[in-house]
Order: structure tokens, then sequence, then C-alpha cells
């Protein structure tokens, strides 16, 4: 597995290639499709750290929760 940091450069680059909403579901199918297979509360807390880094928006739609590239569609 990789660590916290290596995880979240691969993720934030996958977010850039691929854009969209992201959210904690496709995020976990992701990290399964690279080889590494963290489970779903990794994924919310590295899109915490990501947005806290200012590296992605966090958008709270009623009960959904899901995150985007800073400025991206809503």
């Amino acid at each position: 597995m990789m660590g916290p940091n290596a995880r979240r450069a691969v993720l934030i680059e996958a977010i850039r290639a691929q854009g969209g909403e992201w959210m904690a579901g496709r995020t976990h199918l992701f990290y399964r499709s690279t080889g590494d297979g963290p489970n779903w509360a990794i994924a919310r807390d590295d899109f915490k750290a990501l947005a806290h880094r200012g590296l992605l928006d966090r958008h709270d739609a009623g009960a959904r929760r899901f995150f985007t590239l800073p400025g991206g569609a809503v």
C-alpha cells in the first residue's frame, strides 16, 4: 500500500485528468483499480486533507457530499 502522501498525489492527478464530482465510493473504486485498496474512511480522510490544502472544493448537497477541483462545475 502507498503512504498517504503518495496516495493523495495519485488521487489528485486522477481528479485532474478525469474531472467531475468525486465521492468516497468513486475514490474507493479508483484506489482498488490502482492496486491500492484502502477503505472508504481513508478516501474521506484524503478528501479532507486535499481540501484543507486548497486542492479540492467540498460541496454539500443535502445528504450528498462530493469534491471537485477548485472552481469545478457543481
